[in-house]
């Protein structure tokens, strides 16, 4: 299950304690974005905007505290967040740096979902290598990586191709997800041609389980 940051004015209006119990039974992974770093923001085409003022860094670890301590209260399986992808909007300062990524997530011994897109996205419009990015990241607490492609700086969620793959490959000689999701949702005839060819990479790597 994922659902939206937890500065998110709404956050604690979806993960009531009755939701997250309700949650061990039907999942066993909760992801969460790392972001927005305001609480309100409107959204436009090419991401959030921020409405509110940016928290820093000890701001964002003080509410990220308490909301992980009370979501580990009542839902016990794995707790993941999820890179976003940086525009210069306001809304995604600090976040995306991946050596914030790491200190949060070891910080409160979490689990990360790494975005490829959104990495494609943060490299582009902040002028960083993205093996360099990749490389700052948790790898060891990776536990799912979400593969598609970006376009021009916004998070397009495209047909990954021989890139994405390569960034895929590198990532999986460095960490072990458990989950390797497709993010494709434009059609139904080119997203089983796109699962037909991440089943076919993930066999040449011996790691496929039907």
């Amino acid at each position: 299950f994922h659902t939206n940051g937890f500065l998110d004015e709404n956050f604690d209006k979806l993960l009531d304690c009755n939701f997250l119990e309700r949650l061990n039974s039907l999942v066993e992974l909760l992801s969460f974005d790392l972001g927005p770093s305001c609480r309100t923001v409107t959204y436009s085409k090419y991401g959030y905007v921020a409405q509110s003022p940016v928290f820093n860094k000890s701001q964002i670890f003080r509410v990220a505290s308490k909301k992980i301590r009370y979501i580990r209260k009542y839902f016990k399986g794995l707790i993941s967040v999820e890179n976003l992808d940086y525009h210069s909007s306001g809304a995604y300062e600090i976040v995306c740096i991946p050596q914030f990524i790491s200190e949060f997530v070891r910080k409160f011994d979490l689990c990360m979902t790494l975005d490829i897109g959104h990495a494609e996205v943060t490299c582009s419009n902040l002028a960083i290598d993205i093996l360099d990015y990749i490389s700052e990241l948790p790898l060891l607490n990776i536990v799912e990586v979400h593969l598609t492609r970006s376009i021009g700086g916004k998070d397009s969620h495209m047909l990954p191709c021989a890139k994405e793959y390569k960034l895929l490959d590198f990532i999986l000689k460095k960490a072990c997800p458990k989950y390797i999701t497709l993010e494709y949702y434009r059609d139904s005839v080119n997203a089983l041609k796109g699962y037909n060819q991440l089943i076919s990479f993930m066999k040449k790597r011996g790691i496929y389980e039907n």
